[in-house]
């Protein structure tokens, strides 16, 4: 995803040297496990013969069950928990560096409002939404595991996909609106870092840290998806398993 790039300038030339479970803090929640849990299931339906109940339009009264509320479309962020968090995972799994946990903060707070502020012009799918967070984490997981980008064409088929089957969630349904910009955050930054590592590496070949990504990617897909990587696959009609 275009947007990524941002991603990539916040991260800066510093060597990725995040563990392989640097971010597993911040997705060991209930509410990250809950959409993780949809997305599952959208994989499942897509597989079987109930495919067809997770595609076309979510039903008009759940339109909005998705959506995280307007923060981070501007400058004025109130709640960046989620940002908060990430960075701190991220700052913790990198002591060497000289940026520090506001840096870290600060930059991926510039990188959400950009995210949101392009994503629906670039890619048809809208910003602040747990369907485009889930989108994005697996785009990333994706670019990891393949070290290639994830497929522009790929974007809102998976999109649709995911949104379909979260919005039937009674659990994510209930949540409250503050608990969902949190999960959109993580989910967010978790698949842009993906997705920037892979870009630092394209530029920077190097044959040790490609394989950590590698391995990176396939916990990720692993982790949100309930399979094995290899039997995952990604096209223009969204995502399913072999």
């Amino acid at each position: 995803m275009a947007c990524s790039t941002a991603a990539a300038w916040a991260w800066g030339d510093s060597d990725w040297g995040f563990s392989d479970d640097y971010l597993e803090d911040a997705l060991e929640t209930d509410r990250i496990w809950r959409s993780m849990e949809a997305s599952q299931n959208a994989v499942r339906l897509s597989t079987g013969g109930a495919a067809s109940r997770a595609r076309g339009d979510v039903p008009p009264e759940r339109k909005n069950v998705l959506y995280a509320g307007e923060a981070g479309t501007t400058l004025q962020v109130i709640d960046t928990r989620g940002l908060d968090s990430v960075a701190a995972v991220v700052h913790r799994g990198m002591p060497d560096t000289e940026k520090s946990y506001s840096w870290y903060r600060g930059a991926f707070k510039e990188v959400m409002i950009s995210f949101n502020q392009k994503v629906e012009k670039l890619y048809g799918v809208p910003p602040n939404h747990l369907a485009t967070g889930m989108t994005v984490m697996l785009a990333g997981a994706y670019a990891a595991y393949h070290n290639q980008p994830f497929p522009e064409s790929f974007i809102r088929p998976v999109f649709k996909q995911m949104e379909r089957v979260m919005s039937n969630d009674e659990s994510i349904q209930q949540a409250q609106l503050r608990s969902k910009r949190f999960d959109y955050q993580v989910m967010l930054m978790t698949g842009l870092i993906l997705q920037s590592a892979q870009m630092e590496l394209q530029k920077k070949p190097n044959a040790a840290q490609q394989a950590r990504l590698r391995r990176m990617g396939a916990r990720y897909l692993q982790k949100i998806l309930n399979a094995e990587p290899e039997r995952i696959v990604f096209s223009s009609s969204g995502v399913h398993v072999r």
